[in-house]
């Protein structure tokens, strides 16, 4: 496989492991391999890092030509993007994995395919692996669709969709622009306020996740990304043992999803958003229907944390 793969490792050396054998099974011709540093606050973390860098540079990549880059201090969360904008400074194209990301085999060989099909079309950004809603929305006669609202798990994209990324971009435009923005993208009322409490979020200063101020980016520039018809991906680091962060029951319902293979690759005939998929990830995945007891119960928590960071708002 020609396609350049970005494996971004931290200290899950187990789990590391894992996603360098699977990527070895597609053949790479080219790999990169970033490690961020030690957080100075968490214990034992500088060992598991450097044992996962150990396994790293021992480990047999054949004739793959191989790229590290390992960062000797903490980039942080909200920095980590610089590594990627690395990547891509090397790259015209490439996927893009975390250390706990397992593709089904097929995913190669259809990303490496679409990442051609789609090079020179504008309205194209990212090609994404998971479809956590395979079951519920069967695909029919195409190997993938188009969406508004991804999943950035095995994903893949262009060095100019990337520079063309303004991760402050939902603070910089007007009031009016960024709910023009939100209105054209959503017309059930339930998915704009969604998204306008989390924009809103952002704007007054608080931090949001990097996945979402990519999918603003692209509502923004009119784009859209393309999901399989069935999940290409499993992520693997999504419990206790092994998150590097705090988890949520909602994203641990996303563990171990099982993976199918796509085999013969048909396109669609025209990029036309699939209304229904978006719908479904919203209310499945996004933004599930709560009941009334925790609607009220996380009214009353948004109502304290603003009567405690903004008194005179409240």
């Amino acid at each position: 496989m020609k396609i350049p793969i970005l494996i971004k490792s931290f200290k899950r050396a187990e789990l590391t492991l894992k996603v360098l054998d699977r990527v070895m099974e597609a053949k790479p011709e080219i790999i990169y391999i970033t490690s961020d540093g030690p957080r100075l606050n968490v214990d034992n973390e500088k060992e598991k890092i450097f044992e996962t860098r150990k396994l790293i540079d021992n480990y047999d990549f054949g004739s793959c030509n191989v790229t590290k880059k390992y960062l000797d201090k903490n980039l942080g969360i909200n920095k980590i993007r610089e590594l990627t904008k690395w990547f891509f400074e090397h790259n015209k194209t490439g996927i893009l994995l975390e250390d706990d990301i397992i593709p089904n085999i097929s995913y190669f060989n259809l990303v490496e395919e679409l990442l051609e099909r789609y090079e020179n079309n504008e309205k194209v950004k990212f090609i994404t692996g998971s479809n956590f809603i395979s079951k519920k929305h069967k695909v029919k006669n195409k190997s993938y669709f188009f969406t508004n609202i991804p999943s950035f798990w095995g994903c893949a994209s262009w060095a100019e969709v990337w520079n063309s990324i303004d991760f402050d971009l939902a603070n910089k435009i007007s009031e009016e622009k960024y709910i023009s923005i939100l209105k054209n993208k959503f017309t059930r009322k339930r998915d704009y306020n969604y998204f306008k409490r989390l924009y809103d979020y952002q704007r007054t200063g608080s931090q949001i996740g990097g996945d979402q101020k990519i999918m603003f980016n692209i509502w923004a520039q009119n784009g859209v990304c393309i999901a399989p018809s069935k999940n290409l991906i499993s992520n693997i680091g999504i419990d206790h043992k092994y998150a590097n962060s705090k988890i949520s029951n909602k994203m641990t319902k996303l563990s171990n999803l099982k993976t199918e293979e796509i085999t013969n690759i048909n396109h669609p005939s025209e990029i036309i958003i699939e209304k229904k998929y978006d719908q479904l990830q919203m209310d499945n995945v996004y933004n599930p229907q709560q009941s009334i007891i925790t609607r009220g119960y996380n009214k009353i928590k948004r109502t304290l944390k603003t009567k405690i960071y903004n008194p005179k708002k409240a």
